[in-house]
Formats: C-alpha cells, sequence, structure tokens
C-alpha cells in the first residue's frame, strides 16, 4: 500500500511585500502523512494593492481545488492592521486522487485586479508501508503502558486554543462551500 507524506512546504517569499502584505500556509505541513479521500489546505493571505479573493490549488495547471479567501482571522488582522486582513483566511480540500501522479502541487492567490500570486509549492514522496512496520506497530499497541504513554504525550498537541478551535469549524462551513464549487466547476467545465 503507498502513503503520501508531505516532504517540503516551498513559499515563495517574494511574494511578501510586493503584491501581498503577507501570507502563510498553515496545513498541511512537513511530515504530514495524507489519508482519506481529501486533505486540507489551509491558511491566509493579505494583498497589498488589491485584495486576495480566492486561491487555487493546482497540478498541472490544472486547477484541483478552489476556496474563497473570506474566513474570519482577527489574529491576521493584529499582525497586519489594513483592510482586507480580517477576512483573509482560506481552507481548500484537495481530493487524494488527484495526486496519485503527482510529486508537486502549486498554491496560487487570485487577487480581484486579477493578478495571480504564487504563494506555494506543496511537495509529496510516495512510501511503501512495509509488513515489518506493520507487526511492530501491532506489537506496540498490544501493550497498555505504552498506549498510556502515548496518549500522556499526545495530549498536549492536540489542545487547541479558542481562535483555532473557531477557526476550524468556520474553515469547516468554507470547505462545504469549496466542494460545492468544485462540483459545480466540473460539471461546467465538461
Amino acid at each position: 500500500m503507498n502513503n503520501l507524506t508531505v516532504s517540503e512546504v516551498k513559499f515563495f517569499r517574494e511574494s511578501r511585500g510586493v503584491v501581498t502584505h503577507g501570507f502563510h500556509i498553515e496545513r498541511p505541513v512537513k511530515g504530514v502523512l495524507i489519508s482519506g479521500d481529501q486533505f486540507v489546505v489551509s491558511g491566509w493571505v493579505v494583498g497589498k494593492a488589491s485584495h486576495a479573493i480566492e486561491v487555487n490549488v493546482c497540478l498541472s495547471e490544472e486547477v484541483v481545488g478552489i476556496a474563497l479567501v473570506s474566513i474570519d482571522r482577527p489574529d491576521v488582522e493584529r499582525a497586519y492592521p489594513v483592510e482586507g486582513a480580517r477576512s483573509s483566511g482560506f481552507r481548500i480540500d484537495v481530493p487524494v486522487i488527484s495526486l496519485q501522479v503527482a510529486s508537486e502541487i502549486n498554491v496560487i492567490a487570485r487577487l480581484e485586479d486579477g493578478t495571480k500570486v504564487p504563494l506555494a509549492n506543496i511537495c509529496f514522496e510516495k512510501q511503501a508501508e512495509s509488513g515489518i512496520a506493520i507487526e511492530k506497530g501491532s506489537q506496540e499497541v498490544n501493550n497498555i503502558s505504552d498506549q498510556e504513554d502515548k496518549l500522556g504525550e499526545l495530549r498536549p498537541q492536540v489542545a487547541l486554543d479558542y481562535e483555532s478551535k473557531k477557526a476550524d469549524s468556520i474553515s469547516e462551513q468554507e470547505g462545504i462551500y469549496t466542494r460545492f464549487v468544485n462540483r459545480l466547476k466540473s460539471k461546467f467545465s465538461k
């Protein structure tokens, strides 16, 4: 069975300060294992002369995910007290099937004036899961004290502050909208 892991997130730093005040890709991060039917690309972007209106995830110049830049981000507004910073967040649900032939996707923002701004390239590695790793994992799971130790280590990582929970809730609503827009786009592009 093949698994995909995020091997690198390469930011286009030259896009900062020129056409944007700033931007960041918060998910995914390096080392994350991609599983399930979809994975999330999320973050924020604040345009400089023109507002950011949408973010596209592209694979070989084909758009595989799109989201409006509209998620409430008071933390970004505090860092960049400019017009449009408060609603600078985005979340895109990308179908994993689109990555089966890819090793890299591009994240590109589109501004109101039509300017396309490259934000980042997200690189993937395919990793084969070996039977040895599965067997070793099974042995660890059988040991209850190991499980308790692992849960104790994970608890601090799982804890989220209030704003992150609020942003995720809003992000999920945006994700539903994104999937709807993507279905419409694919239906009308045929």
